[in-house]
């Protein structure tokens, strides 16, 4: 048992992806023995794994301090891209399909499309409006066709002439840049790792630094800050994509509405007075 879970946890460098990786193989076992025990006409199994799961899954965020500083120390490349994350509440592999073609710059909209070469989570379109910091930041790009961010896996099989994969959820197409900036802004957790090396004068314990938070946190972060300048659950789960009012609660508490102003500047809104109809419009 410990070799196989060694095994699948060997590429999971959080705590996280680690449980992530258990539950997943254990939960697909439960579930197809599941239907093998529907199948001599017995009564469906409940697994208590998922419903434990869910109880502790946890929601990351950053304060508009911790943004400010992600954004400060990101790499030019990558920071128009965590800039639209922290604007908009996009998922990673939404934004990276994002193309040209659905961006009005000069209406300051942006349309995610669910169609056969690229999908949502919810199954549909879903308009958004840019705010304003965001729009410049994307108007700064100086490519105008195809996808809007390019990381460089999409960059090296534009240049061979082949097609980049139609969905693409994984942060790893930019994981790098993502430690990098993550690290120069203090946000890293050190743990100790077998095998890790770390120069040091003398004897030392073997540790690697990890990013606190994924990428996916930059959502949540949006979710939060959305909710704080609107109050209103109903237009977060709408400008959001959720399915239901229960995804949303747990947003509902995170951000003080003290937090507006900083909010507000990040999003490049004129005056947080102006921040909360600038939110609302989101929703059309």
């Amino acid at each position: 048992c410990d070799e196989a879970a060694d095994a699948l946890c060997r590429k999971a460098q959080t705590d996280g992806g680690r449980r992530r990786a258990v539950h997943a193989l254990v939960s697909s076992i439960v579930s197809h023995a599941g239907d093998k025990w529907q199948e001599h006409g017995k009564p469906k199994l409940v697994s208590a794994i998922t419903t434990q799961a869910r109880a502790a899954k946890r929601t990351d965020w950053l304060t508009p301090d911790q943004a400010a500083a992600l954004l400060r120390n990101a790499a030019p490349h990558v920071r128009p891209l965590f800039l639209f994350l922290i604007g908009t509440g996009a998922r990673v592999g939404e934004a990276l399909t994002l193309r040209w073609s659905d961006v009005d710059l000069a209406a300051g909209t942006c349309v995610l499309r669910n169609d056969e070469e690229r999908r949502t989570k919810n199954g549909r379109d879903r308009h958004i409006d840019l705010p304003p910091a965001v729009v410049a930041a994307l108007a700064s790009l100086r490519h105008r066709d195809g996808e809007v961010f390019r990381t460089s896996a999409t960059k090296r099989m534009t240049r061979l002439g082949l097609l980049p994969p139609p969905y693409r959820g994984e942060a790893g197409q930019f994981k790098t840049a993502w430690r990098g900036a993550m690290r120069r802004a203090g946000l890293i957790a050190w743990e100790r790792a077998a095998g890790a090396t770390i120069q040091c004068a003398g004897p030392c314990t073997p540790v690697r630094w990890l990013p606190r938070l994924s990428p996916h946190a930059l959502r949540h972060t949006w979710a939060s800050w959305f909710y704080a300048a609107t109050r209103d659950a109903i237009r977060l789960k709408e400008a959001g994509g959720w399915s239901s009012l229960e995804l949303v609660d747990r947003y509902t508490h995170l951000m003080p509405s003290s937090a507006i102003g900083a909010i507000a500047t990040i999003w490049g809104c004129a005056s947080p007075d102006d921040f909360p109809a600038a939110a609302a419009r989101r929703i059309g």
